[in-house]
């Protein structure tokens, strides 16, 4: 698996490394390693695949509460 850094995300998504860095506080995008910065800090790195999911250009559109 090829994982991608937080400015990989940004970059994907179309937003600010800060804004991935909320996400993964909020537990919206869980980060799957993180490389150096002992004691749990350090660079993150994320599934690609998990990334896709975030990005509502890959989400078909929500249709109204009776199908409209």
């Amino acid at each position: 698996m090829s994982l991608i850094t937080t400015a990989e995300v940004a970059e994907r998504l179309g937003c600010d490394t800060s804004t991935v860095s909320r996400w993964v506080t909020r537990g919206l995008l869980i980060p799957v390693a993180r490389v150096g910065g002992g004691g749990g800090g350090g660079a993150m790195l994320f599934d690609p695949d998990a990334v896709e999911l975030l990005d509502p250009r890959s989400r078909p559109p929500e249709t109204g509460a009776h199908g409209e």
